[in-house]
C-alpha cells in the first residue's frame, strides 16, 4: 500500500527557507559586528604608528630611507633609560655610519609638546635593505616603569650630518 500524499509545504522548500534564514542571520550579525568595531582599525593604525618612527623634514640624504622601529625601554644601573631600537635601511644601497637625534614621545602627543626623553645616537653602517640594532642611554626624570608601553611610544628623529 502506498502512503497517502501529504498536504502542506514540500520538504525542499522548507530546507531552502531555513538555509536562507540562517544565511541572512549570519550576514546581519557580521554587518552588526563590523559596524561596532570601527575603533579597531584606528587602534591597529595607532600601534603601527607607534612602532614606526617619523623622520622630521631634513636635507640629509638618508632621511627618506631610514625607519626606527621596535622601541624597548629599560632602566640602567645609573637610573638612566636604556633604549633599544631597530634602525631599518629601506634603500637598495648600504648606508654609511651616521648620527641621529631621537625624541621619544607618546603617540597622541600634541605637536610641539616636550618629548619624554631626547638623545643622540651613532648608527653603524647598515647593509642594503638591512637593519641594525641600536642601543642608547637617555637621561630623564621618569623611571622606566613610569614610561608608556612600547605601543604608545613614537620616536621622532632627525638625521644629523655624518
Amino acid at each position: 500500500m502506498l502512503p497517502q500524499p501529504q498536504s502542506g509545504m514540500p520538504a525542499w522548500l522548507l530546507v531552502l527557507l531555513v538555509a536562507g534564514g540562517l544565511i541572512g542571520l549570519g550576514f546581519g550579525l557580521l554587518t552588526y559586528m563590523r559596524s561596532g568595531s570601527s575603533d579597531e582599525p584606528a587602534a591597529a593604525d595607532a600601534s603601527k604608528a607607534a612602532t614606526k618612527a617619523v623622520a622630521k623634514a631634513s636635507d640629509h640624504p638618508y632621511s627618506k630611507v631610514v625607519e626606527v622601529a621596535g622601541l624597548r625601554v629599560a632602566e640602567s644601573a645609573s637610573q638612566k633609560l636604556d633604549i633599544r631600537m631597530v634602525v631599518i635601511n629601506h634603500a637598495a644601497g648600504e648606508l654609511q655610519e651616521f648620527k641621529m637625534q631621537v625624541d621619544l614621545n607618546v603617540t597622541n602627543a600634541k605637536p610641539g609638546a616636550a618629548p619624554l626623553a631626547s638623545f643622540t645616537v651613532k648608527v653603524a653602517p647598515i647593509p642594503a635593505l638591512g637593519m641594525r640594532d641600536v642601543r642608547a642611554t637617555a637621561p630623564t626624570q621618569l623611571r622606566a616603569y613610569e614610561f608608556p608601553d612600547w605601543q604608545f611610544l613614537r620616536a621622532d628623529f632627525t638625521l644629523l650630518s655624518q
